[in-house]
């Protein structure tokens, strides 16, 4: 199983920082077990060949999981970008039904 390893704390802020090696995109975990609820998130990825439908997955899972900003980087990540706001906008409508 694929883990989360600590890389120690960044500086000017003192955030504890994470960092998760994949072979491929379907080895993200549905459990990240990070000490806080929310975190930012580097995606570095290169996502040409993958469908809408797959990085909206990945998207959704990484939200679940208490992403609350995501740095895309790699081939198509405009796309990604794109598509995870989609994501997001989503379910903030989602969570805004939800609370009235």
């Amino acid at each position: 199983m694929t883990e989360v390893e600590r890389l120690g704390k960044e500086e000017a802020w003192g955030r504890d920082l994470f960092i998760l090696e994949l072979n491929h995109i379907d080895e993200v975990p549905h459990s990240l077990r990070l000490p806080s609820g929310y975190f930012a998130c580097l995606l570095a990825w290169d996502a040409t060949y993958t469908s809408g439908d797959k990085v909206r997955s990945v998207g959704q899972k990484l939200i679940d999981q208490g992403a609350a900003y995501f740095c895309l980087w790699g081939a198509d990540c405009e796309r990604v970008h794109d598509l995870i706001d989609e994501v997001r906008r989503c379910e903030r409508k989602r969570i805004r039904t939800i609370s009235l």
